[in-house]
């Protein structure tokens, strides 16, 4: 469904570059640096660094994105890691509802930037939330796209903004926003 869509190749691609942007880190550096990606429409929960501090220790060790803002939230047992996270298993069957879908607002491990880069490069165009999630995205070899260690936050730390007004002025706008909570608001480090 999403050949020829050059709105889905433009949030992809937005995507892309927000990534890009994020420093780089070595993997055995210590850093208390992450970048968390929003989309335009985005409000972050008032209580953001409570919350982000309380969800920290269940994250797990070796991870390459948290997505903290998404959608489908219709959460399956057989993808719960812990009371705070489950796999980031992106799945709409046809005629179903979508399954943690939706890169909302999402934090991608500084220190494993490159592999997500490179899933991004070596996909076909395709969802964003597809190309930020677990498994390896439909109609790709998983030898090529491998999965990636991809989680979503319970409860979710950011959410798309609701209001009438401003879903009006926003329209389809697929721009994103790179906002730079931790060095702002949090001082806990990226290793445990």
């Amino acid at each position: 469904k999403v050949a020829g869509d050059w709105t889905v190749a433009s949030c992809a691609y937005n995507h892309y570059l927000a990534i890009q942007k994020i420093a780089e880190v070595a993997q055995d550096e210590e850093t208390n640096n992450v970048v968390m990606i929003v989309e335009d429409d985005v409000e972050i929960k008032p209580d953001f660094p409570r919350m982000w501090e309380e969800l920290w220790q269940y994250v797990p060790e070796d991870w390459d994105v948290l997505r903290v803002g998404w959608f489908g939230d219709h959460q399956n047992c057989s993808q719960v890691v812990n009371t705070h996270v489950d796999v980031a298993a992106w799945q709409q069957l046809p005629g179903g509802e979508c399954m943690y879908c939706g890169a909302q607002a999402y934090i991608v491990n500084p220190a494993r930037k490159q592999i997500v880069q490179r899933r991004f490069e070596d996909a076909k165009i395709t969802h964003a939330d597809a190309l930020l999630s677990a498994p390896t995205p439909l109609a790709e070899d998983p030898a090529v796209v491998p999965p990636l260690r991809a989680f979503v936050a319970w409860p979710m730390l950011a959410s798309t903004h609701t209001d009438e007004e401003v879903s009006r002025l926003i329209g389809q706008t697929e721009s994103l926003a790179i906002q730079l909570w931790w060095q702002q608001h949090l001082q806990a480090p990226l290793r445990r």
